[in-house]
């Protein structure tokens, strides 16, 4: 991008445009629409990915599964489907499992 392609507000305009409610509201709207659909994971990435994968070659229990990711017995297989372990990925690794003596 060329420098010049960004204006530079005036820092009364910036104040005065802070200073509105209904700006502020709008900004407020914004961030929590935002969070709502990208809420952040409790756990990191490889955690979640290493845990549905031992589950999925039953190398730890349903029970342990709810334990380490903190949710209900009930909310397992729905779990799973919200994390990409579904159809043919999940019959991937269920193939992969049973070949390996899992």
């Amino acid at each position: 991008m060329e420098a010049g392609q960004f204006e530079i507000l005036k820092r009364a305009l910036v104040e005065k445009v802070l200073e509105d409610p209904e700006f502020r509201n709008l900004d407020r709207d914004m961030r929590r629409d935002l969070y709502e659909e990208y809420k952040p994971s409790k756990f990191p990435r490889r955690y979640i990915s290493l845990a549905c994968r031992c589950l999925i070659e039953r190398k730890i229990s349903r029970g342990l599964f709810t334990e380490y990711m903190e949710i209900d017995h009930s909310e397992v297989d729905e779990y799973l489907l919200a994390e990409g372990f579904t159809g043919k990925n999940y019959e991937t690794l269920m193939t992969e499992s049973r070949h390996k003596g899992g």
